[in-house]
């Protein structure tokens, strides 16, 4: 029971400052237009994924962490959040199907990593298919022109520039993955409070 207690207030706290950076930084970059933006959010967000996976090793504490960040978003911006929580689920759940149930290993973080920015590219077309009701058509042009905007791939390449943009994202995600787990550990060794659940776990397993 305690070992539970401590495992939902160490998620909440995760998912609580998640949640705040989204809701501050995530907010500004969006409001300069930057490029880039779901990218960079979604960077920022693997650490905390990994750090909350290191801390409670179980299949559902991403999405777990995904349901505060999104009801924080909701709370403060209301219905237009719809995007980004549609995004944050469907991220914390790839995440937490790539780490799949045990404590989190650097090739599986990584793997989370890629399937987690891949996403933040592609979500538009569930975005502005299922809430702005584009036809698809439409939204594959859009994508398209983003595209050749934001990373100079040509229109007229197709789906090999979608193709292209989704590995460019996979190999960042997957980088930012890599280097999230190396955080993590350090945390972990560090943070007296994950060192007391880890403790906690170990002792009620025997």
């Amino acid at each position: 029971m305690r070992e539970r207690t401590m495992n939902l207030a160490v998620l909440t706290i995760l998912a609580t400052l998640w949640g705040a950076l989204e809701l501050t930084f995530g907010t500004a970059l969006h409001a300069l237009g930057v490029p880039f933006t779901g990218a960079v959010m979604t960077c920022l967000a693997v650490p905390f994924l990994v750090v909350g996976r290191l801390a409670v090793p179980r299949f559902g504490s991403s999405i777990g962490m995904g349901l505060v960040a999104s009801f924080l978003k909701l709370l403060l911006m209301g219905g237009a959040a719809i995007g980004v929580v549609l995004g944050i689920m469907v991220e914390t759940l790839l995440f937490d199907l790539a780490l799949w149930t045990g404590p989190p290993r650097r090739e599986r973080v990584a793997l989370g990593g890629a399937l987690t920015l891949a996403w933040s590219l592609v979500h538009p077309f569930f975005y502005l298919g299922l809430f702005v009701r584009w036809p698809f058509g439409q939204i594959y042009a859009w994508f398209l022109g983003m595209l050749e905007r934001v990373l100079g791939l040509p229109s007229a390449w197709g789906l090999a520039a979608v193709s292209i943009a989704v590995a460019i994202y996979a190999l960042i995600g997957a980088i930012a993955g890599w280097f999230s787990f190396s955080f993590a550990q350090l945390i972990g060794e560090r943070s007296t409070v994950l060192q007391k659940l880890e403790r906690l776990r170990n002792a009620e397993t025997l």
